[in-house]
């Protein structure tokens, strides 16, 4: 069950990067569409 949770934890990390990521990626993009 611990090793579960401690794979599942990290897959959201992952998952969070990620999301995070293409935020900026998208944020950079539209501003220097608009700049």
């Amino acid at each position: 069950m611990r090793v579960l949770l401690r794979g599942l934890g990290r897959s959201l990390a992952v998952g969070l990067t990620c999301a995070v990521i293409a935020l900026v990626y998208l944020f950079v993009v539209t501003r220097g569409r608009w700049m």
